[in-house]
């Protein structure tokens, strides 16, 4: 089998390691005995590594390692107190999530934070994300974009909107505006082979464009091919961050954090609509087409006090976007988590006589492991169905073959039944 590349991370750096076949067993670390709560962040598709997260989990490391032991791995480590999973979950992700062992604590115990855009031109993409995410407990949204969506699988509590801060690296507030010299457009961007940052809506842009009254600005790695393009079309190009124009003409995005930075430093945006870029942006900045980009660029180029007023109306808009409140709000989540492992662990649900309510037709599977635990004499397991003859028909034949579980589609029934049980502790599981 063809040699290839297995990324293994550790404590925001990445290392690489050659493996000789798919197969090969990969060591999994254990978590160290700390007096403090294991934050366990989970990379779990170790070749998506990428630079952004290790500036995020320094972000972490920063403010809370006096008081979390925070650990990144590939996969789950046994025993953690928060599981955090950083990538979204997407069709590469499948072949990944087979060799894991299948803990249903981390999905009861874990958060699974979004960064991407949840839109995706393949359907068995999207269908696979809604699947897994629907598993997690807890979900870290990004972007209202990422709220909106995924709250047809997820219930309203378990999703979390957290904004992304503006990283200290990249903050170069402007102080002045270019007021006669060629108008510096910035585009930002890896080169995708499926073209979803744009280039192609770039290139038609600026086509349509005079070289004596503007210069190209690209901030993209990668991008000797999109460089060549530029030349060929007669504009100067620099890789300068002083662009004056930020162009952001990505299919689909999740914040992202060029849209951020720029409007801290005071830099005039136009994207297209996607991500956050709605909620941030004036609505005349917001453009789809080609005609719309040409249109809006051509009047910043004659009326340059656009600029001026991009130095003080960009700064105020993502004022909030710090750091220090996306991590603050991390760890209310991590406190959550921890709180209600505490009040659903066998030790202390042993003591009660216990039911569970849900609405599926068994055990939710990422509960199964703690239910296993509590004695049979001290639980019953209870299915509301639905109010549909085939699902309560179905859902009565699944319950037939289990012990101490009951079917009951109406509230009487429910409140009856823990009346007869003696019931003294009820979860709640939908």
């Amino acid at each position: 089998m063809a040699n290839h590349h297995m990324r293994r991370v550790h404590m925001g750096r990445v290392h690489m390691r050659r493996v000789t076949s798919a197969k090969t067993a990969v060591s999994k670390p254990t978590a160290p005995t700390d007096s403090r709560p294991i934050i366990n962040m989970v990379f779990h598709i170790a070749n998506s590594w990428n630079w952004v997260f290790g500036k995020m989990l320094k972000e972490y490391s920063d403010r809370l390692s006096s008081k979390y032991n925070i650990i990144p791995s590939e996969r789950p480590l046994p025993n953690a107190d928060v599981y955090q999973f950083w990538r979204p979950a997407c069709v590469s992700a499948q072949r990944d999530s087979r060799r894991q062992r299948d803990d249903h604590e981390c999905y009861v115990k874990g958060i699974h934070m979004l960064h991407d855009s949840p839109l995706d031109n393949n359907r068995h993409n999207t269908a696979f994300r809604l699947k897994t995410i629907s598993k997690y407990k807890h979900v870290l949204c990004t972007s209202k974009e990422q709220q909106e969506f995924y709250s047809k699988v997820v219930d309203e509590d378990s999703l979390h909107y957290i904004p992304l801060g503006v990283f200290e690296d990249t903050k170069n507030p402007k102080k002045t505006f270019n007021s006669d010299n060629k108008l510096r457009i910035g585009f930002s961007g890896r080169t995708y082979s499926d073209g979803v940052k744009g280039e192609g809506l770039f290139l038609n842009i600026i086509s349509k464009l005079d070289p004596s009254k503007f210069e190209i600005c690209i901030h993209s790695p990668e991008a000797n091919k999109l460089i060549t393009q530029v030349k060929a079309r007669r504009f100067s190009v620099s890789k300068s961050s002083e662009c004056d124009v930020l162009l952001i003409c990505s299919k689909r995005e999740g914040t992202p954090l060029p849209l951020i930075e720029q409007l801290h430093n005071g830099t005039y945006v136009i994207s297209r609509d996607v991500g956050e870029a709605k909620m941030l942006l004036p609505p005349a900045n917001i453009c789809n087409t080609v005609t719309e980009f040409v249109t809006h660029l051509t009047a910043i180029e004659e009326n340059r006090t656009l600029l001026k007023l991009a130095l003080t109306k960009g700064p105020k808009s993502v004022e909030d976007r710090t750091w220090d409140r996306f991590v603050e709000e991390s760890e209310e989540l991590w406190k959550d988590i921890m709180q209600t492992s505490r009040e659903i662990s066998p030790e202390l649900l042993n003591k009660d006589r216990i039911a569970m309510i849900s609405w599926h037709s068994s055990i939710p599977s990422m509960l199964k492991s703690i239910w296993g635990k509590i004695a049979d004499s001290n639980k019953i397991f209870v299915s509301t169905g639905q109010l549909n003859r085939s699902r309560i028909m179905h859902t009565d034949n699944r319950l037939m073959r289990q012990s101490n579980s009951f079917l009951c589609d109406k509230d009487e029934k429910i409140i009856s039944l823990l009346k007869s049980q003696n019931i003294t502790k009820i979860l709640v599981w939908n």
